[in-house]
């Protein structure tokens, strides 16, 4: 398959990005994201943009990976002078502009995206273990008191 990047559009592929960080959903990855992420940001297929989205269902992972300071990481091609990025026979300006505009959206949503999604799986983890306390006779309570759901705070 023959990608055709002269169609993708630099502000339109970053506002996407922009919108799967701020709502923390994969699912929003459009065609044109998915084409750049794949095409310049060393990112494998996984057999379609569906699967691409369920791989990066958490993502965290989609951020460690592009924030990567080894060499299979975008940080270092950015970094690296000699990389194919600056090669202006591969308009390499011009992808290094996008790779950079990714790159800084993944650096200013970093946190929020990492308190989201820890503390949805801390919910999924209390969930089971309520479901598992529950189901084997048992009552769950955080050590040294009161149950405390993840979140909740406590009175001090």
């Amino acid at each position: 398959m023959v990608r055709e990047y002269n169609t993708l559009n630099l502000p339109t592929v970053l506002r996407n990005f922009e919108k799967v960080l701020v709502e923390k959903d994969s699912s929003l990855i459009d065609k044109q994201l998915y084409e750049v992420l794949m095409g310049y940001c060393g990112f494998i297929a996984r057999y379609n943009i569906h699967g691409f989205r369920e791989t990066y269902s958490d993502l965290r992972d989609l951020i460690r990976n592009l924030l990567r300071e080894d060499s299979l990481g975008l940080c270092w091609y950015i970094n690296n002078k000699s990389s194919f990025l600056y090669d202006t026979k591969y308009r390499g300006r011009y992808i290094a502009d996008f790779v950079t505009g990714i790159l800084d959206l993944a650096r200013k949503y970093k946190d929020s995206v990492e308190t989201h999604f820890a503390g949805a799986e801390r919910m999924r983890k209390w969930l089971l273990a309520e479901s598992l306390a529950d189901e084997l006779g048992f009552e769950l309570v955080k050590k040294g008191g009161k149950e405390v759901m993840p979140g909740e705070q406590t009175a001090k």
